[in-house]
Order: C-alpha cells, then structure tokens, then sequence
C-alpha cells in the first residue's frame, strides 16, 4: 500500500468522512454514506487511488514508499 495522504489533507479526509457518514445517516442519503466511507477510508490508511494515477501527494513519505500491513501507522 503506498503512502499518499498526509498532513492537513489526511486531517480533513477523516473529519469530512465521519460528518458525510453522519449526516447521510441523518437524512438516509446511501450516495453521502458512500462518499464519507471511502473519505474515511483514504484518510486512515493514508492512500488515495486518484492521488495514485495522476502522481500527486501530500505525504512527508517518499512517493513510492510501501507499507507491511503491521506497519500502517509508523
């Protein structure tokens, strides 16, 4: 799993994901429940896909850098 999120970005992936999950369950909205889950999700394991394929990254690791499973958050 590469490394690609950090820092401010990772900080407002995981705060707008626990909102979106929150308000989409408030309002029975699944396409909001979707959008906080794999914001949550990008933020926590700290990658992100589109980052991925078009190169981008706001990590303080090196782009390319891969980590075990154990190792999620050294």
């Amino acid at each position: 799993m590469n490394i690609n999120v950090g820092g401010w970005d990772r900080f407002l992936r995981i705060v707008m994901g626990i909102t979106l999950i929150f308000v989409a369950l408030r309002l029975f909205r699944p396409t909001l429940w979707l959008l906080g889950l794999s914001m949550l999700y990008t933020g926590v394991y700290r990658s992100c896909p589109l980052y991925r394929l078009i190169g981008f990254h706001t990590s303080a690791v090196i782009p390319g850098f891969s980590v075990s499973r154990t190792g999620l958050f050294k």
